[in-house]
């Protein structure tokens, strides 16, 4: 099996954290619930999940119109959006008419969708923000053709179609799909914000400090348990003293190719879970009591 069943390439995506996944999800008999994410992009870490049998159901939600397009077109129109890419030339030419597509329509549509997913195959790293691979003269080592292998891509979407009744999509800002969702029973959350240090260059739709702050609020208040990953930046390990939270080192190949270290929090769900690939984080200091006599 690929690494990633999904047709996408995300930055910052977390299909590379399935085998730890797995394991937060059986040892803690969380399996065989509803998987939901809140910020599904290339949901391929979902997709792996629900393939395997350790979800029952996916539910995904992106505000992106573009990415809600790319999927919606996907689960609803397959063989459309098959013959669409079988026939769409890679060229130049039709990168330009693409970017424009994508730049003008506000709107889902499967226009939009495709134009998303074509951006998406050919510029670096898959950042509709990164530019096309090879830049505009085309005189880079790699082309941009080298990551739209149409075979693969096709299977990849025709596997997603056999699923597609165990796949709900959503279009809505993140809070409003946590406090939707939380309203069933055996839910569990997968929450995987943009950055929030290189967010605005990374993603179309992107947090400014105010907006993880509130996102903060929802997930604390949640009944279900959930996973949390994020940059490990102080700013975001204050929003979450009192839960559990742990670094682990992921792989990014957004620009030069490196290894970095990212931090998950989680509900207490998970309190009595370890990995040789999570490092603990210590609970912070409790505050000197200022009553004492």
């Amino acid at each position: 099996m690929p690494v990633t069943p999904s047709p996408l390439r995300y930055p910052g995506g977390k299909a590379a954290l399935y085998e730890l996944t797995a394991q937060l999800l059986r040892e803690n008999g969380l399996n065989k619930r509803t998987y939901a994410e809140p910020f599904a992009g290339g949901a391929g870490l979902a997709l792996r999940l629900l393939f395997e049998g350790l979800a029952r159901r996916i539910a995904l939600n992106d505000l992106d119109p573009g990415i809600y397009s790319f999927w919606n077109s996907v689960l609803k129109e397959p063989d459309r959006f098959i013959d669409k890419m079988k026939s769409t030339p890679i060229t130049m030419d039709e990168w330009l008419w693409q970017r424009e597509v994508h730049r003008t329509q506000k709107t889902p549509s499967f226009e939009l969708g495709f134009a998303t997913f074509f951006m998406n195959r050919t510029n670096r790293s898959g950042v509709v923000k990164g530019g096309v691979i090879g830049g505009l003269n085309q005189a880079g080592a790699y082309k941009l053709d080298c990551r739209f292998n149409v075979e693969d891509l096709a299977s990849k979407i025709v596997r997603i179609g056999r699923y597609r009744n165990d796949i709900e999509l959503h279009c809505q800002d993140a809070e409003a799909f946590l406090s939707e969702i939380d309203s069933r029973e055996r839910v569990v959350f997968f929450i995987d914000p943009p950055y929030y240090l290189k967010g605005s260059g990374l993603y179309t739709n992107f947090y400014v400090p105010a907006d993880h702050q509130r996102l903060a609020s929802t997930i604390s208040q949640l009944r279900n348990p959930w996973i949390l990953t994020y940059d490990n930046t102080p700013e975001i390990t204050d929003l979450y003293p009192n839960h559990i939270r742990h670094t682990f080192d992921l792989n990014y190949s957004v620009g030069v190719k490196r290894v970095g270290t990212e931090l998950m929090v989680t509900s207490s769900e998970f309190e009595q879970f370890s990995s040789p690939r999570l490092r603990r984080e210590p609970a912070p200091e409790a505050l000197p009591d200022c009553t004492a006599v």
